[in-house]
């Protein structure tokens, strides 16, 4: 039996080893491994399940697992990962490694789809994608608002603290406090599912559904040639069968591009209440607008007023060479807050997330 200071002194060699090997180990990970080497089990598979991301570092994983543990206090196996006094097969590995094994690379197998091209992902793909993210459940990013509420700590209500003096008949008593309140920050997601990409509109409501389901106070649309609200369909219970309703709904897809006509409509129907007013509005299209682009301009030149913050996300802005140069995305730009390409799920989420985490600072 190996003591813990040894184990944790491998554990900590093997940790850094890898890094020089290029593998990227974040603090959280090797902390993991740590506790497990600690509790000295199974140090071949605690590594392996802790510390890899991604199938291919395998051989890497192990041929410096072999180096560590040559200059280490601790024995070395004989295969490594192989479970010691295993009465069958030395190849075989307990049922315990092999559902781990399992989860590690399904795992790996969503973060590699989490960063493939919306356009280059395919119904299986998605559907991978949503029973991940069906299982998701995301905190509602907080706001605070004017409003005041109770408290027992924070700024002196005077309003309440004269209210209580007059109770007493004038004398003097503790002072009320008072602290801002707190809502969810509503988020309002603006999809162009026209011809131009018409490959991508599942998978984009995909991308947009964990913040749906997150909150009531999100909402979204599709547009093509109208506006088409995909909101309430994409909070059903089952993911899968959520984006199938929400696909069946939009019957404008692989037509034509009206985004000033969209966007005036979605202005005409919710420019008054919390969809559109103090929201962020995620815009995602291509800016490949049919229609007048001056209608465009001034429409978005409304949204800008009335939203919190207007993000513009178009999937061609992942090239190098892309300059907005189509009457539309030209009209546009000048009212939009943030102007990135969120082409995949792991960069709509990153662009999204940090655009809350600006506003709510």
């Amino acid at each position: 039996m190996c003591s813990a200071p040894d184990a944790v002194g491998v554990a900590a060699r093997l940790t850094g080893a890898l890094r020089e090997e290029g593998l990227r180990i974040g603090t959280d990970r090797s902390q993991a491994f740590a506790t497990g080497a600690a509790l000295c089990g199974d140090l071949y598979w605690a590594g392996r399940l802790a510390l890899l991301s991604h199938p291919e570092d395998i051989p890497v994983y192990d041929r410096v697992f072999r180096a560590v543990l040559t200059e280490s206090p601790l024995p070395l196996p004989e295969e490594p990962g192989a479970p010691e006094g295993d009465p069958g097969d030395g190849d075989s590995e307990p049922p315990e490694a092999e559902h781990a094994e399992g989860e590690l690379a399904e795992a790996s197998r969503v973060e590699i789809l989490r960063r493939v091209a919306f356009a280059e992902l395919t119904i299986e793909d998605v559907a991978e994608l949503a029973r991940a993210v069906g299982a998701v459940r995301r905190r509602p990013p907080m706001q605070l608002t004017r409003r005041r509420r109770s408290a027992r700590r924070g700024g002196i209500d005077l309003r309440r603290t004269i209210r209580e003096t007059h109770r007493f008949g004038g004398d003097v008593v503790l002072p009320r406090f008072a602290a801002p309140s707190v809502r969810a920050q509503p988020v309002t997601f603006v999809l162009d599912v026209s011809g131009s990409m018409r490959t991508t509109t599942r998978a984009l409501l995909l991308a947009c559904a964990a913040f749906v389901r997150a909150d009531r106070v999100h909402e979204a649309f599709t547009f093509g040639t109208r506006l088409t609200r995909v909101g309430p369909l994409l909070r059903g219970p089952l993911l899968e069968d959520a984006l199938d309703r929400a696909c069946e709904a939009v019957e404008d897809r692989e037509g034509g591009t009206r985004i000033g006509e969209s966007i005036e409509a979605l202005l005409a129907r919710h420019g008054k209440s919390r969809v559109v007013r103090g929201a962020i509005v995620v815009i995602y299209s291509d800016g490949l607008e049919t229609g007048d682009p001056a209608l465009l301009r001034q429409q978005m030149e409304r949204l800008h007023r009335l939203a919190k913050r207007v993000v513009w996300l178009n999937p061609l802005s992942a090239s190098p060479s892309y300059q907005p140069l189509a009457r539309g995305m030209h009209a546009a730009l000048p009212f939009v807050d943030r102007f990135a390409s969120g082409h995949n799920i792991a960069s709509f989420e990153a662009v999204v997330g940090a655009t809350l985490d600006g506003v709510l600072a």
